[in-house]
């Protein structure tokens, strides 16, 4: 089960180039096998054919905790890593 954790602000937008190495890490993590990430620089191309999204966690003001607030989104979202035990 997902808990939410109310001090992270959620945002949708457009996938861009420099979202692919957050997404192919989150990518990694998801799936024995990734799709790589010229897949999806190819896939972001072709704007006309496709649209990615992605979900941000964005700071709170003064927040100097960014990076750890995007890791405790992540473990919220994917809290079992594949290999390790349930």
């Amino acid at each position: 089960m997902i808990q939410a954790i109310p001090d992270i602000d959620l945002q949708i937008d457009a996938m861009q180039m420099h979202d692919i190495d957050e997404v192919n890490r989150i990518e990694r993590r998801s799936f024995s096998n990734p799709w790589p990430m010229a897949a999806y620089r190819r896939e972001l191309r072709r704007p006309e054919s496709n649209a990615y999204f992605v979900l941000r966690a964005t700071p709170q003001p003064g927040d100097a905790e960014h990076r750890q607030t995007r890791a405790r989104f992540l473990d919220a979202l994917l809290p079992i890593r594949r290999g390790e035990p349930n």
